[in-house]
């Protein structure tokens, strides 16, 4: 048997991950983006993107890592 990958690399953000929204952003406006990387091949070097609080004011894109406004922020 020959073992040619194993989840053996844990995912690293390209950069830092905090943001800074204006209040007046837009409904559906994109105000940030997540990215990171495994450097794991196939299926261990999936990535999927996600909050950790159930937001009702933001959401994230689980595939892109683009977060949008949901609801006005005023």
């Amino acid at each position: 048997m020959t073992v040619t990958d194993v989840n053996d690399n844990n995912p690293e953000f390209r950069m830092p991950h905090t943001l800074n929204v204006n209040e007046s952003a837009a409904v559906n406006s994109v105000v940030g983006l997540i990215q990171a990387e495994d450097k794991d091949v196939g299926a261990n070097a999936r990535l999927a993107y996600s909050l950790l609080s159930n937001s009702q004011i933001f959401s994230i894109n689980s595939s892109s890592g683009e977060i949008k406004v949901c609801k006005a922020l005023i």
